[in-house]
């Protein structure tokens, strides 16, 4: 009777120790990218400063600036948006890194305008934040001025015809603008294992630009109607 008992144990232990591996498993994954971040492959909305097919590490940002290149969840109404209708148990796997977000649900940008600067469109074809011309592309010789308030910011991709937050000014509004919430993560490297693209050289003209003023409550936004973006 006992020995009955000590070998019905034993495919209990056996799984028990499964579990217990398998737990290990997803919090040392999950350490491991806390460290060195979510790989991402780059389209080519940052060209030329993100080659097409260049492979990102993103991470989580606890301190964003103009300049740098960020993974957002875009508005639903952005052109080439989804609206992330993902399981509780997707999102679950995704908060565990084990699995990736749905096609469209996320978008790599890079922020122009942080809180209390100044976009605005177009001198001599170029988009100024505090008065000095940046690189980021003006779309459809569109006219425009906005002054981005507390805890949102105005973001843009290198190339031309990508998501932007000029495109969508005067239909929709704040919708226009990025909240912080939706801020994915921040590409600190870009390569494996060693970096081939510079970022830092990509975020470059936004570093030197003056501050902007006091952020706004709400944001103030002067638009002609939206180009086709």
């Amino acid at each position: 009777m006992q020995q009955t008992r000590r070998s019905g144990r034993v495919p209990l232990m056996v799984a028990l120790e499964l579990c217990a591996a398998l737990l290990l498993a997803v919090v040392m994954a999950t350490a491991l990218t806390g460290l060195t971040g979510r790989p991402l492959v780059a389209d080519d909305s940052m060209q030329p400063a993100v080659p097409e097919g260049t492979r990102l590490w993103v991470k989580d940002a606890h301190k964003l600036a103009r300049g740098d290149l960020v993974v957002v969840e875009p508005h639903p109404q952005w052109a080439g948006a989804r609206k992330d209708s993902s399981s509780r148990l997707n999102r679950a796997m995704r908060s565990l890194r084990l699995a990736s977000p749905a096609q469209g649900t996320r978008m790599l940008t890079r922020i122009v305008g942080v809180p209390g600067d100044e976009v605005r469109c177009c001198a001599d074809g170029r988009v100024l934040v505090n008065g000095a011309a940046t690189p980021a592309p003006p779309t459809g010789g569109n006219f425009f001025r906005v002054v981005v308030p507390e805890g949102f910011y105005f973001v843009s991709t290198d190339a031309p015809g990508g998501a932007s937050s000029q495109c969508y000014l005067h239909r929709l509004g704040s919708g226009a603008l990025v909240p912080r919430e939706r801020v994915v993560g921040k590409s600190y490297s870009a390569g494996w294992p060693w970096a081939r693209v510079d970022l830092a050289r990509g975020a470059a003209p936004y570093t030197g630009i003056a501050p902007g003023s006091t952020p706004p409550r709400d944001p103030i936004i002067e638009a002609a109607k939206d180009p086709a973006c």
